[in-house]
């Protein structure tokens, strides 16, 4: 449902509190589970019947969702979803290097000051190479816990500016071509 199983909850709460579903502390016959989540939830809205509804919220979501009376709703959606989407791809990204989950506490220091200026593919370009440099200095200097945090820490944001500077360098390079083209 969310990126992150908090980013899950936090939206099941919700439904549950609208009356469209019912979060079960237990998993009952007429329980769903999202994969990953292990949340088990019932959908409870008697207003469209549960084999319907994804039809009519994909209907709904292409047609009266494109309007522009939505937009600002669609902009807060994803203001909630792009910090959610990061922390779940650096985890992973750590778990693929056996890293402990620990080191997402050096991401949430880091998400506020950039999260507006950088795109979810900037950062996740950011964390792919941020955690590369991570397991390279775990093989110079293995156990030592303090360095990784500081690489990361340190990674990051160097890299985040780096794709700000590749985008300005490519945008020079396509107004180059244009030119000698035109030439």
């Amino acid at each position: 449902m969310a990126p992150t199983l908090e980013g899950t909850e936090a939206v099941l709460s919700v439904l549950d509190a609208l009356g469209v579903v019912r979060v079960d502390q237990q998993v009952r016959p007429d329980s769903h589970i999202v994969p990953g989540d292990k949340i088990a939830w019932a959908y409870t809205w008697p207003s469209v019947p549960f084999d319907e509804l994804h039809a009519r919220l994909k209907d709904h979501l292409t047609n009266d969702g494109q309007e522009p009376a939505y937009a600002e709703t669609w902009l807060r959606v994803w203001q909630e979803l792009v910090p959610q989407e990061i922390t779940a791809y650096l985890q992973h990204q750590l778990r693929i290097h056996q890293f402990g989950d620990f080191f997402l506490a050096e991401l949430a220091r880091l998400l506020l000051p950039y999260d507006s200026r950088y795109s979810l593919g900037h950062w996740r370009y950011a964390c792919w190479a941020a955690v590369r440099s991570m397991a390279s200095v775990s093989l110079q200097y293995p156990g030592n816990v303090e360095i990784l945090k500081f690489t990361l820490s340190s990674e990051l944001p160097r890299r985040l500016k780096l794709t700000q500077g590749a985008w300005k360098e490519s945008s020079a390079s396509r107004r180059l071509t244009r030119y000698q083209i035109a030439r």
